[in-house]
């Protein structure tokens, strides 16, 4: 079967160790774990087979934990200025390698490159790097788009931005103060799609309907408002949310979350929650990140340290877009509500805006735990 211009029905497979040649088929995936064999001082990434046109790829390129290898590149896979990279060769190091399937000038399938050396992850908590399916750095001083550096890459999974600001540098210590975005509180917007009202199915893997979510960013707040000012929406809409949010209700000091199943036009369930916050707002950037499961209690992490825990979310994360009226859309977004009762337009009012600064804002399809949520906060991961 062919994709053409499109994302093949599997993420993220594990390639095929041949005696230290790594194997991967580009037409089950375009995403590939590789872990290097130790037992061979130099690997081979294989040219793979099944190339798919147009399709973006991803390796996650591991090194054993105790012993580092050098990899070799197939003649298909291409790089700028014809030279194949070095791989980080230290024990445990994570390099990643990023490719678009197109013709060269014989019309022969090549894998366009791109790479990352060096993205290490904590030796505490490496297994959520597999789950981080969409990470949007917000460092590329763009004022329209910020690209998705996370593991589920595909067509529409890039941030849009309209009316931000782009500020070069500043941005958190801990990552090395990189530029970032800021909304204005008027009418900016950060977003993307997640589910199509029309079909009523998810779009991509944004949404990750049915599975556990975790939702983590960098985020600076420079003063309560006195209105209800949405920070970021899973899913959700400016009026009874379906999904989960983050939003200030700054006459009250506090910020609520909540989670919505919709059935006929009617929510099933509905809870919410208020946290105290005030200590966060006008102190520079602050680490928040926002995990729940399927079931069981959410959490919110600031900084890297628990600061909140909700009651039993059994049922409450959204399992129901089949049934979801028709029409109703939803959006991931930043700084800005979608009104997804009118069809996804961006109906001002009050509280559908907020001012605020963003950088190294991730997704995970896992509820991260408390030593990865420590570990992204401290800039380790």
């Amino acid at each position: 079967m062919a994709f053409l211009f499109g994302t093949p029905p599997v993420s993220k497979v594990t390639a095929t160790d041949s005696s230290g040649t790594q194997l991967v088929n580009a037409a089950t995936a375009n995403a590939f774990a590789v872990n290097l064999n130790p037992s061979y001082a130099t690997n081979t990434l294989a040219n793979p087979t099944g190339m798919q046109l147009g399709v973006k790829y991803t390796w996650i390129i591991q090194q054993d934990a105790s012993t580092a290898v050098d990899l070799s590149f197939g003649t298909d896979f291409l790089f700028t200025g014809g030279t194949s990279p070095t791989i980080t060769q230290e024990a445990g190091a994570v390099d990643i390698l990023r490719a678009t399937c197109l013709k060269d000038s014989g019309g022969n399938l090549k894998m366009y490159c791109s790479f990352e050396a060096d993205s290490k992850l904590p030796s505490s908590g490496p297994t959520a790097s597999a789950n981080l399916i969409h990470w949007w750095k917000m460092n590329e001083g763009s004022t329209t788009s910020a690209t998705d550096y996370g593991l589920g890459v595909e067509s529409g999974s890039a941030l849009s931005m309209s009316g931000v600001t782009s500020t070069s540098g500043g941005g958190p210590s801990a990552i090395g103060s990189p530029d970032y975005v800021s909304t204005d509180g008027v009418a900016d917007q950060i977003y993307t799609y997640a589910v199509d009202g029309a079909s009523r199915t998810s779009v991509g893997d944004v949404f990750n309907n049915g599975s556990a979510k975790s939702v983590c960013m960098w985020m600076k707040i420079p003063a309560i408002t006195g209105v209800e000012d949405n920070y970021w929406n899973l899913g959700g809409d400016r009026s009874k949310a379906e999904g989960t949010a983050l939003f200030d209700r700054g006459n009250f000091s506090n910020i609520w979350a909540w989670f919505d199943d919709w059935i006929g036009g009617s929510p099933v369930t509905y809870s919410y929650d208020n946290i105290v916050y005030s200590s966060h707002v006008g102190t520079g950037w602050v680490h928040w990140a926002f995990t729940y499961p399927i079931t069981g209690t959410a959490k919110y992490y600031i900084n890297g340290s628990l600061f909140h825990t909700y009651g039993s979310q059994s049922g409450n994360v959204d399992t129901q877009i089949a049934t979801l009226p028709a029409g109703r859309r939803k959006y991931f977004t930043l700084g800005c509500a979608a009104d997804t009762v009118n069809l996804g337009s961006w109906t001002r009012v009050a509280w559908s805006w907020s001012t605020a600064s963003f950088s190294d804002v991730r997704l995970y399809n896992k509820e991260l735990d408390a030593t990865e949520c420590a570990a992204i906060a401290a800039g380790d991961w």
